[in-house]
């Protein structure tokens, strides 16, 4: 059976170079000797010359420099009866797309995920904007179906997303389409699938980002326009950065090493939290997209050094 990997370049130049690298060193393993790789990258997106010539990566091109989009281009392009999805700045660990694939298709399977992990040594403002966007993908995690997966570690049946294809084309709402998958199928978490998603930003262009991520998300949630379910979620949103600031600090619980760095981090994660809950707030109000969905710009330079991996 074919299977893709789609990656869609947020930062680009030496941070997609180490992405591919893990990539095709994931070849290597007998489940995955026909893995297709799959770029998908913006016009502007600094590219290093040797992806574009290596054998078995293939690079798309898209006008519109938003994830959705990008992840939407991607996967038109993959080939694959299986179809691996991750962003430029996640490293994969070995064994990943196969651990990933190996359940897709069982049991009703017609997504799987596994656990985002932080590189060794973030600094605060980093861990911080990495919890607030994967705490629910943070170990331990459970061999055991869920209700949301993350587009940085997920993997398809090219059968399952055809057939929501007039849903995604324009731009991969993970929100919606995790949501139309599960009324006929499982999404499944996979423990041993890990990426490490090493993510720079800086602070304002952070909180920006959680805002307009908070609106798009809150605006695609619900299928239809009904306004009753809208204004329900809008008038808890006051209370969603106590919520997830909870769920966050029990998550944290779980090791010494992300006690220490939710103690030190705290005073990022409330920021963020409340510009992610106040984008939901003005999503679930107008129950419109952000003009822009384009991700925050990588504070480092396409070709500056990155941060050391994570280490179990």
């Amino acid at each position: 059976m074919r299977s893709s990997c789609v990656v869609v370049v947020i930062a680009g130049g030496t941070v997609l170079d180490r992405c591919v690298e893990a990539l095709l060193g994931s070849r290597e393993g007998e489940a995955a000797t026909e893995l297709e790789i799959v770029v998908s990258a913006a016009k502007s997106a600094s590219i290093t010359p040797s992806i574009e010539t290596t054998m078995g990566v293939r690079v798309v091109r898209s006008a519109d420099e938003s994830p959705i989009a990008l992840a939407a281009a991607g996967i038109s392009a993959a080939r694959g009866d299986l179809i691996a999805l991750t962003e430029d700045h996640c490293v994969p660990l070995d064994g990943w797309p196969a651990s990933l694939f190996a359940d897709l298709g069982r049991s009703g399977v017609a997504a799987a995920g596994g656990p985002i992990v932080s590189p060794v040594t973030p600094t605060s403002f980093d861990w911080a904007f990495h919890m607030v966007d994967f705490y629910r993908y943070t170990p331990p995690v459970a061999a055991t179906p869920v209700d949301s997966l993350s587009v940085c570690n997920v993997a398809y049946t090219r059968s399952a997303l055809e057939r929501l294809k007039a849903e995604w084309q324009d731009g991969f709402h993970e929100t919606r389409v995790h949501g139309m998958l599960r009324e006929h199928a499982v999404l499944m978490m996979v423990p041993g699938a890990i990426v490490v998603c090493d993510r720079r930003v800086g602070r304002l262009d952070g909180l920006s980002e959680r805002f307009r991520f908070g609106r798009l998300f809150a605006s695609k949630r619900f299928h239809s326009t009904a306004v009753a379910p809208r204004l329900a979620f809008a008038a808890a949103t006051p209370l969603l950065p106590f919520l997830l600031l909870a769920r966050i600090a029990r998550r944290s619980c779980a090791s010494p090493r992300l006690a220490g760095l939710f103690a030190r981090s705290s005073a990022y994660i409330v920021p963020l939290l409340v510009a992610w809950s106040a984008g939901e707030l003005v999503g679930y109000v107008t129950s419109r997209p952000p003009r822009s969905s384009a991700a925050a710009r990588n504070r480092l330079g396409p070709d500056e050094p990155i941060g050391a991996l994570f280490k179990a």
